[in-house]
């Protein structure tokens, strides 16, 4: 018995939940669906993603009613760098620049973990609690 007999549809996606993949946001327009991933770091993940998600468009009950429409892969970055956006193009992925302000501001603070300053700041931090016996 499947979990659509058992349950009925709602309740046998949510029991299946756990396995099954999400994109980031879908756009049903007129002509197509659009899968979009979004990604700050780790863009290899999401240009892996994309395409096993366009697969999955057939399969997916809640997409029956599109699945005869074309499937376009977004992936919305900080940065669009080398060499993902020949990695993007050749599996079918158009990149797309996205950076509001506020994305930016946590992309490049990444960085400024790094620097000496800011090792510096954890190694106080961190030897402040252990004279404080936290730690």
């Amino acid at each position: 018995m499947s979990l659509k007999e058992k349950y009925g549809l709602t309740k046998g996606t949510r029991v299946f939940r756990p396995w099954r993949p999400e994109v980031d946001a879908l756009i049903v327009a007129k002509d197509k669906l659009i899968l979009i991933e979004a990604k700050l770091y780790r863009v290899y993940d999401a240009v892996a993603k994309l395409p096993i998600y366009k697969m999955l468009v057939p399969e997916t009950p809640e997409l029956s009613l599109w699945r005869h429409l074309p499937v376009e892969m977004q992936l919305l970055v900080v940065k669009i760098t080398e060499p993902w956006k020949s990695i993007a193009e050749k599996v079918g992925i158009k990149l797309v620049d996205w950076a509001p302000s506020w994305v930016q501001e946590i992309f490049w603070e990444r960085d400024l973990y790094w620097t000496r300053e800011a090792i510096e700041m954890r190694e106080r931090r961190k030897e402040v609690l252990k004279r404080l016996g936290f730690t």
